[in-house]
């Protein structure tokens, strides 16, 4: 929460822009992928299990890789989002201010609307879960 107030108040321009407005929301990613990756010990049988289910064909299943695997075909909206967040920092994206997206509208990249998000990527993020899941 605190992430989103900063956020706000640098974009509105009410705190001095010491750090770049986009860089909250990175921060806060990095932050969730820290607490999703560790503690390793504890998450380790869940990497596993996710590592089994992607794989398999080659592995044999067991009934907690099914369950990893119907949950995942719940996820289909999560995994966009994912995603979505992954090309939004990679495009660098989130270091342009928000004035600059007002102002000058071919300022930032318009990768949301290319063929290979909306006709390849994000059928194909719709379309994994299933396939790993039959």
């Amino acid at each position: 929460l605190i992430l989103m107030l900063l956020y706000y108040k640098a974009g509105s321009g009410d705190i001095p822009n010491i750090i770049p407005s986009g860089c909250y929301p990175l921060i806060l990613v990095l932050f969730t992928l820290k607490c999703v990756l560790t503690p390793i010990r504890t998450r380790g049988p869940l990497w596993r299990g996710i590592g089994a289910v992607i794989s398999a064909p080659l592995t044999r299943p067991t009934f907690f890789h099914t369950y990893i695997a119907d949950v995942f075909t719940s996820m289909v909206k999560v995994f966009q989002d994912i995603l979505w967040t992954a090309c939004f920092f990679l495009s660098g994206d989130f270091l342009l201010l928000e004035s600059t997206k007002e102002n000058f509208e071919n300022s930032y990249q318009d990768w949301h609307t290319t063929r290979w998000y909306k006709n390849i990527a994000i059928p194909l993020i719709c379309l994994i879960p299933l396939w790993i899941r039959f």
